[in-house]
């Protein structure tokens, strides 16, 4: 009978994100994702780990045909160290796609108005920020997410920022949007998520519309308790319901009560 997946690997999962007070943090816990199946960490030792997880019938099919396939050079059928292996081509293939082989290569040329970031200069900056988001706190506390992240420009692109390395720097998604909210706005921001969101899904009927204007007025810093009667006002009001107007309303009776 196959082994039962619970395993003791060679290295640690994950580094979670401590919450520093006053700021947004990213996910707090390496065990935890909106939408994913919790997994277990428990240190043993100094270097050893129990790791517990839930898995799927075509997850065990699959990691039963990989003890399978490196039977010669795993004979033991160890699952950590058949799931190391994995891990190891995982993480050098991925490496590639976002650094580069390390090999030099022409660079193109930026087109104007690219916001493609050469990768010769995105493999210096996640050398530089080693891999872990730049954002420090009022205290100079930086956060420790290491997950979720993504090259972003300190001086704004939008405000012609350039892709170079000293102005860009990794964040994690929570210190991007909060960072964006603070040089734009919440409600420029707000607006910018609404119109995404309605090009790409579409029309939507008029009750959509107005609860994701309440929820992207919520995501954005305003409260339920202070949204909600203004999106039921305009509703009332028989306010068209197309998004980006809609919101626009919204945050006009909105930002006065918290200037």
């Amino acid at each position: 009978m196959p082994p039962r997946i619970q395993a003791l690997g060679t290295s640690p999962s994950g580094n979670g994100n401590a919450a520093h007070p006053g700021t947004p943090s990213g996910p707090s816990s390496p065990n935890f994702r909106s939408g994913a199946e919790p997994f277990r960490l428990e240190p043993l030792s100094a270097e050893r780990y129990r790791i517990e997880f839930s898995a799927s019938t075509e997850f065990r099919a699959k990691l039963e045909q990989a003890r399978e396939l490196v039977s010669h050079s795993v004979p033991s059928g160890d699952i950590a160290l058949v799931l190391e292996r994995a891990l190891d081509e995982l993480i050098a293939r991925e490496l590639k796609r976002r650094t580069g082989a390390g090999k030099p290569r022409k660079r193109r040329e930026l087109q104007p108005g690219s916001r493609h970031v050469p990768v010769d200069v995105e493999r210096l900056v996640r050398e530089r920020d080693g891999s872990q988001c730049t954002f420090h706190d009022a205290e100079g506390r930086r956060c420790t997410e290491r997950r979720f992240l993504t090259i972003e420009h300190r001086d704004p692109f939008a405000r012609g920022g350039p892709p170079t390395v000293e102005n860009l720097c990794l964040w994690c998604s929570s210190h991007n949007a909060y960072t964006a909210r603070q040089v734009f706005g919440a409600a420029f921001i707000a607006k910018k998520r609404a119109a995404r969101s309605e090009a790409k899904q579409g029309p939507a009927s008029q009750s959509d519309v107005f609860d994701k204007v309440l929820g992207a007025l919520c995501h954005n810093g305003f409260t339920k308790r202070e949204a909600k009667p203004v999106v039921d006002a305009l509703r009332q009001e028989g306010a068209a319901p197309e998004l980006v107007p809609l919101l626009r309303a919204a945050l006009d009776r909105l930002t006065p009560t918290r200037a």
